[in-house]
């Protein structure tokens, strides 16, 4: 008896118990790639949301303090997601 996976249909199943070595090497790095490309873009909207709390007007709801608390988070925000991007960038640049 065998025990190979018989790729006559795609289930759910198979697709799950194959490893990244049995699968065709093109369509890793593709499913790779698409990873990558989804991390960058929420990476990317982080960013922007930080930006976004970093330029909180103070208000009569937003007090003083708040809108330079959120200045600061706004700030920290920015700064990891941009070396995240940046690290991803590097990582990608490296491998090819």
């Amino acid at each position: 008896m065998s025990t190979w996976i018989t790729f006559s249909h795609s289930s759910a199943i198979s697709k799950f118990f194959l490893s990244p070595l049995m699968l065709n090497s093109s369509v890793y790095i593709t499913q790779r790639r698409d990873i990558i490309y989804q991390l960058t873009l929420l990476y990317l909207a982080c960013v922007l949301a930080g930006f976004a709390l970093a330029n909180i007007p103070a208000s009569s709801i937003i007090t003083g303090g708040l809108a330079s608390f959120l200045n600061v988070i706004g700030g920290l925000v920015i700064i990891i997601f941009s070396g995240a991007i940046l690290y991803l960038g590097f990582k990608s640049l490296l491998n090819k």
